[in-house]
């Protein structure tokens, strides 16, 4: 469960695992430095004894190796399906290697016999997998958790693993990964994706959900390679944690530091000789990453300042700028600048800013006169349609009174006055259908189009601006109009159609 932002980890049986570790290793066995791979290791004497010492794990014991050695013949066991079974034996005759009172358990060994083979007098060594991850219970979505003998080991393998394939030890955006200790006490240390901690009393671990990238930064992912808020901590770091975990947190700052120039560069290029950025500015230059170790503590620290302001905006300026200025670093080494490249960079974006802001004042500008422009000649047009619309209805009108008076004075007969108003009926249905397919259709076409328009002709506005401009009050009541011109002349022409149909027929 999620409370304020933290997820509660019960590591209480995880201590318990320790505290079973740590009674064996007080008797002999040994545990190699690992990262994932917990490992017991111990030559025995008493290898039954032993095989049953190491079954208080319980769940938590993932394998068991046992390996018996003589004369240079190696006899090997190993779990299958929980089960010890023999899965190597010597190729030797057992009469070359034992005596006569162990030749019998060596051919039952031979055979796969257990039982018979751990009874043989081989200089035995025991190995014990551990899986003590397998003790915390109901992780939740997008946590995981991985045990090291110490802190030292982790440190060791992130450097071990290097600039390309550090992604291994640092999980994606959405996820966070906790490194729990075997060894020490401190508080735990909480960076970008990456928790540290120790096993220590009370066993209860509080973690925060993974942080989030800069704006300018969330939609940058040039290559494989980490993003840099993934290694940097979002809150201060206890002074207690802070010593503790000073060199991996001092080596996640300084690898975040490097990363932070993958993110600026124009172009990554990664190979097993590896990491190269390139710039494209002034000029097309291109470095070599250094590894995280070689960069001082002040260059580590001015390079994450100038993370921050280059990625604090979506806006691409301050990438440019900084491009601009690093693309003059053709034989120096822009990693040793960052202070001086923040400095150039500022004045090149308050330049490109300017112009950009004046830009899109205009661009504004033009889009509401644009708008404006389409409205007014929307309402011209309607109000021409209206008034050529009226004045062929009132002509209309007067043609069927006419005709109506005619034939009621006998000056037509009713067949001449059945024709006319069939003719004028037959006009008007025309004019009608060409209100409905042509006059309305290029009546509203102007009003219709104008978001499409205005987007094309005005590429620096944002979306929402864009939209509050075709979509204010006047262009609105605009569009409303034309609906209803559009609907209003077939209307009235039909009106009169039938009209002339009721009344109007003789």
């Amino acid at each position: 469960m999620l409370v304020n932002d933290l997820f509660p980890l019960d590591l209480s049986r995880l201590g318990e695992f320790n505290d079973k570790l740590r009674g064996l290793l007080r008797e002999g066995w040994h545990i190699p430095d690992s990262v994932v791979d917990i490992r017991l290791h111990k030559p025995t004497e008493d290898v039954q004894a032993d095989i049953n010492r190491v079954q208080v794990f319980g769940s938590t014991l993932d394998d068991l190796e046992v390996v018996g050695v003589i004369a240079g013949h190696r006899l090997r066991l190993r779990t299958v399906q929980g089960i010890l079974e023999v899965v190597d034996f010597p190729g030797a005759d057992p009469y070359l290697l034992f005596d006569d009172d162990d030749v019998n358990n060596a051919h039952l060994a031979w055979d796969g016999d257990a039982t018979a083979a751990l009874l043989l007098p081989l200089n035995w060594t025991i190995t014990a997998f551990l899986k003590p991850e397998s003790s915390i219970q109901d992780l939740p979505e997008g946590i995981e958790v991985v045990v090291v003998t110490n802190s030292n080991t982790i440190v060791a393998h992130f450097r071990e693993a290097g600039l390309r394939n550090l992604a291994r030890f640092v999980p994606p955006e959405m996820k966070r990964r906790i490194y729990i200790s075997l060894e020490g006490d401190a508080p735990p240390v909480h960076l970008g994706t990456i928790s540290f901690a120790t096993i220590s009393a009370p066993f209860q671990l509080q973690v925060p959900i993974h942080e989030s990238p800069l704006p300018g930064e969330a939609a940058l992912h040039k290559s494989s390679l980490i993003r840099p808020y993934c290694l940097l901590a979002a809150q201060p770091i206890q002074a207690s944690a802070a010593v503790f975990w000073k060199e991996i947190v001092d080596y996640c700052r300084a690898a975040a530091s490097i990363y932070t120039w993958v993110s600026l560069a124009s172009n990554v290029q990664v190979s097993e000789a590896g990491v190269r950025i390139e710039f494209l500015g002034f000029r097309r230059v291109s470095f070599q990453l250094p590894p995280p170790e070689s960069l001082e503590v002040q260059k580590v620290s001015s390079t994450l300042i100038l993370r921050e302001w280059a990625f604090q905006e979506a806006s691409p300026d301050r990438l440019l700028a900084i491009s601009q200025v690093v693309s003059l670093y053709d034989q120096d080494d822009p990693f040793q600048h960052a202070e001086d490249i923040k400095a150039s960079a500022e004045v090149i974006y308050v330049g490109l800013r300017s112009d950009a802001v004046a830009e899109v004042v205009k661009t504004s500008r033009d889009a509401y006169t644009q708008t404006n422009e389409t409205v007014r000649q929307a309402l011209k047009s309607s109000q021409d349609l209206i008034k050529a619309s009226m004045e062929r209805f009132l002509a209309g009108l007067v043609a069927v009174g006419a005709v109506t008076i005619a034939n009621a004075s006998r000056a037509l007969t009713d067949d001449m006055s059945r024709l006319l108003m069939l003719f004028i009926a037959g006009f008007f249905v025309v004019l009608a259908l060409v209100a409905l397919v042509i006059e309305g259709p290029l009546l509203s076409l102007q009003i219709k189009n104008l978001h499409h328009d205005v987007r094309q002709g005005a590429p620096l506005l944002t979306e929402d601006q864009i939209r509050s401009i075709t979509e204010s009050r006047s262009v609105t009541k605009t569009r409303i109009r034309v609906q209803t011109v559009r609907i209003a002349i077939p209307v009235i022409y039909g009106s009169l159609v039938c009209a002339i149909a009721i009344w109007g027929y003789p």
